[in-house]
């Protein structure tokens, strides 16, 4: 048989996760399932090219992220096809509770390329952050692929506070 999986009413720049459960036909939906098919689609957020000058991608506005230990902000990107490297943008505002005014903040950007190792494909900063920096990172990214931008605040850094985050690509 075949499955098909519609994913046009999902949101952009996020994953998603569903299961197809396999029941025995006579007993319906009663009891265990015989099997589980899981079905994972990552759905990237499209970037406009149309209007002048590089494009660009509010992945969270300022203080729109909530940073806190061990929490993990994950988005997706279709890399416009031309794009030969991007430049990402942390803005870090207000902190709250303990922790003092800096924060261990780590990056990681990755990109699934077919035949290149992932040492060539990733790119993974750490810093420390001050109440109301901007950190900007330049790296390379293949164009007409989807990106992976990873954002967390380390679990060793306490304390919560809030960023923003955005993407901008060019070309040659």
């Amino acid at each position: 048989f075949n499955v098909s999986v519609d994913t046009t009413a999902l949101p952009e720049g996020a994953a998603h996760h569903a299961e197809i459960l396999g029941y025995e036909a006579p007993d319906g939906e009663v009891g265990h399932p015989l099997f589980r098919v899981p079905v994972c689609v990552m759905k990237p957020t499209a970037v406009d090219t149309s209007g002048a000058g590089a494009p660009e991608v509010v992945c969270a506005p300022p203080e729109s992220l909530q940073m806190s230990p061990g929490a993990i902000h994950r988005h997706f990107i279709a890399v416009p096809t031309g794009a030969t490297w991007a430049e990402v943008t942390v803005s870090m505002d207000a902190y709250t509770g303990l922790g003092g005014d800096r924060r261990m903040l780590y990056m990681h950007a990755l990109q699934l390329v077919p035949h290149v190792p992932f040492s060539l494909t990733e790119h993974k900063p750490r810093w420390f952050a001050n109440q109301g920096d901007k950190k900007v990172h330049k790296f390379k990214v293949w164009g007409g692929r989807t990106l992976e931008l990873t954002l967390a605040q380390f679990w060793s850094s306490l304390g919560s506070g809030r960023a923003g985050l955005s993407v901008t690509f060019h070309g040659v």
